[in-house]
């Protein structure tokens, strides 16, 4: 690698014996030519990791976004960004319980079938930005929600509850909503039942619980700060077709 100093004559881009020039830093730099290419990266052996990789995290990134499509509506849509790339890497993180795939090969709907990994979505926060800090316990279909921080001023608090019933191998699935519950902003335990799912394949469960500050005026409640609505997950069970 060397420096090139410019004498007012254009700089060329490439010289022979495989050398190239490029700029950086406003210098010009001479080097040899490394081979990487795009034809290279999508033909030659000497990338096929780079590849299998790829298209792994391709799988991953489509996997989330068809699990947000089904939530479009619940999930906030100030701060989409940090929605997006939270969820990506926390399902990231689960992928590298596939023991039965080489890396790069590996796939959530294998993952998910391991009970760990079901424990470990327990608890996620969809939103980074949630106002709202609250532990959560289900059973036979019934929440327990116990209220343990909430955004300051709080008049009311909209708790809704969901069941999405999404299959990672197909990337489709479907969301079950409950009705609106409103509460007094001081009240701090709360139990609800969450929507029946009817039997439809196989797939992942997935018990969601949404909590939205709301203001009440003339019996009229509408929802305040939304992008410190709660969108966490109360349990994640597995379906057998």
């Amino acid at each position: 690698m060397a420096k090139i100093i410019p004498t007012g004559y254009p700089i060329p881009k490439r010289l022979g014996g495989g050398l190239v020039i490029y700029e950086m830093d406003g210098e010009y730099i001479l080097r040899t030519q490394s081979g990487f290419t795009s034809k290279a990266l999508k033909k030659s052996a000497k990338y096929a990791n780079c590849r299998h990789n790829a298209s792994e995290f391709g799988r991953v990134s489509k996997s989330c976004k068809g699990l947000r499509d089904l939530l479009t509506g619940i999930l906030p849509k100030e701060n989409n960004l940090a929605v997006v790339n939270s969820l990506t890497k926390k399902m990231r993180a689960l992928l590298v319980y596939d023991m039965e795939h080489e890396r790069g090969q590996r796939l959530l709907a294998t993952a998910f079938e391991q009970e760990e990994v079901r424990k470990q979505l327990k608890d996620y926060s969809f939103n980074p930005d949630s106002g709202f800090v609250f532990t959560t316990e289900v059973k036979k279909g019934r929440l327990r929600l116990d209220l343990v921080q909430k955004p300051w001023g709080l008049e009311y608090v909209g708790i809704r509850l969901h069941v999405v019933n999404y299959d990672f191998s197909s990337m489709e699935g479907r969301l079950c909503s409950g009705d609106w519950h409103m509460e007094r902003g001081r009240k701090r335990l709360l139990r609800y039942s969450f929507p029946t799912v009817e039997p439809s394949g196989g797939g992942v469960l997935l018990y969601i619980v949404e909590l939205q500050s709301f203001e009440e005026l003339d019996g009229t409640f509408t929802p305040v700060r939304v992008k410190e609505k709660g969108v966490d997950v109360a349990g994640c069970g597995l379906r057998v077709a």
